[in-house]
């Protein structure tokens, strides 16, 4: 009789193992599913990368690969299937996940299983062996964003997006295909083991020890907890401000609180940063409903209070750029909705290239333009800017031209270049240089397909599956067991 097993992620669980990191085997997972939740959406393509933890045992010891699409029995969106290039006749002939599995936990057998935000991965593997009542061996797991939060400092990346991690540390771009994804996220895992031995961890028990947030500082804990006590796990941006009420430093995350945590993190050692906590006595944050939103907010935070210890955006545009942005803001009124990947609708009202209004819609509700109507965004533009700043309008085209978005309302005419058109529209291009974009919606988008669900980021945002999920929180999920 098969023994069903229900596994977890569990933060810094080793129990006593002191395994050095290089003559560890890790093996890096990726998935592509039809969506962001396991409940309602499906794998279609798992792969893995087979490596050793120091650069000796590589090259005695070539990476192993595991790579096969999956039949995930059910229609692929798509809006996924343009963001994967897998489409349903793709997979037709695809193995069902409960026979590509026992192939994998084969392949995975006494290794660290590691994945870019695991969370994620997990949940799906774990639901999948669940469904088809399949027993696992209890393997440790890391998580490379979250650990990639701990050990790099928000100088070195912006953020720690799988593509952003990728670019940092030379490693090849991910392609929202699964095999491709987890050789990037393998380099990375190798950067960051570098890091880690910078830090003199060279085993997988002082790995454990990454995992604390906190410095050793008893003091500096008790006020951490004080300032971060009513940050809550939402999407927003953070407002560092000083005794005088003076703003110091301004920041988004689709985790406020894991955000402002990680500034009294082990890695965070930064001069500059640490002084700009000494002199915090208050963490004021601001949920914001969407990602988009988040991003706007803090592009017209730091526009009004001009923090001294916050990145300053570049409003010096070249022609190219002038010109995409100049195009937007001659549109008196423009409505959008881009899917989300768990699933529903984030509904945006733009007005001469401004975000006025976002909102989201629940999973199974049409996209529509009523739904924006009432309401602004939280934060109103700077008093002194009458007209869009550059920063802000090249965050609303970014997302404008991501995979799935619909136009529901366009009042006036928007040209963009042919490229941009062509991603936003799925046709090729015209014989013009620019391509008129149509404010129609398509009719299965306005019915809003039952298993259609967004790609990213999720916060996570707003450029590919992965980043735009919810990020897992930074405290959690590090180094855990499956």
């Amino acid at each position: 009789m098969t023994v069903t097993t229900s596994f977890r992620m569990v933060q810094g669980a080793l129990d006593g193992l002191a395994s050095p990191i290089a003559q560890t085997d890790f093996v890096v997972v990726d998935l592509e599913t039809t969506g962001g939740s396991p409940a309602h959406a499906a794998i279609t393509e798992l792969a893995a990368v087979r490596t050793r933890g120091s650069r000796e045992s590589r090259r005695n010891m070539a990476d192993q690969e595991f790579a096969t699409l999956v039949n995930p029995g059910r229609a692929i969106p798509a809006h996924v299937a343009m963001l994967t290039g897998i489409n349903d006749a793709l997979v037709a002939t695809a193995p069902r996940i409960e026979d590509a599995l026992p192939r994998f936990i084969e392949f995975a057998a006494s290794a660290v299983l590691v994945a870019h935000n695991a969370p994620f991965d997990i949940g799906f593997l774990d639901a999948a062996c669940a469904a088809h009542n399949l027993s696992l061996p209890r393997l440790q797991t890391l998580d490379t964003a979250a650990l990639a939060r701990k050990l790099l400092t928000t100088d070195e990346v912006r953020d720690c997006r799988l593509a952003t991690l990728a670019e940092f540390f030379g490693a090849c771009t991910p392609s929202h295909r699964a095999l491709d994804d987890a050789r990037a996220t393998a380099a990375v895992l190798r950067g960051l083991i570098g890091r880690l031995a910078e830090l003199g961890v060279h085993t997988l028990e002082a790995l454990r020890g990454v995992a604390q947030p906190l410095v050793g500082d008893t003091a500096r804990q008790r006020r951490m907890h004080r300032l971060t006590a009513g940050v809550p796990r939402k999407p927003g941006v953070c407002l560092f401000t000083a005794a005088d009420g003076r703003v110091l430093h301004v920041v988004r995350s689709s985790d406020m609180h894991a955000r402002a945590c990680g500034y009294f993190a082990v890695a965070e050692t930064r001069r500059e940063i640490r002084e700009m906590v000494d002199k915090t006595t208050r963490i004021q944050p601001l949920s914001c409903i969407t990602a988009l939103e988040a991003e706007v907010a803090e592009i017209r935070l730091i526009a009004v209070h001009k923090p001294p210890y916050a990145a300053v955006y570049d409003e010096h545009a070249t022609d190219q750029q002038a010109n995409r942005a100049a195009a937007l803001t001659a549109v008196p009124l423009l409505v959008a909705a881009r899917p989300r990947f768990s699933g529903g609708w984030d509904v945006a009202r733009i007005r001469y290239g401004r975000l006025e209004a976002t909102v989201v819609l629940p999973r199974g509700s049409g996209p529509s333009q009523r739904a924006v109507e009432p309401g602004t965004v939280g934060v109103p533009p700077p008093p002194d800017a009458p007209v869009a700043r550059l920063a802000e309008t090249t965050c609303l085209l970014d997302w404008l031209e991501s995979p799935g978005v619909r136009l529901l309302r366009v009042e006036g005419t928007w040209c963009c270049p042919v490229e941009a058109a062509c991603v936003m529209s799925g046709a090729g291009p015209s014989q013009s240089g620019n391509l008129p974009l149509s404010p129609t919606v398509p009719e299965e988008a306005a019915r809003g397909h039952r298993d259609r669900s967004g790609p990213h980021g999720g916060p996570p945002h707003p450029r590919g599956r992965r980043r735009d999920r919810t990020n897992s929180p930074g405290q959690r999920g590090l180094l855990g067991h499956w």
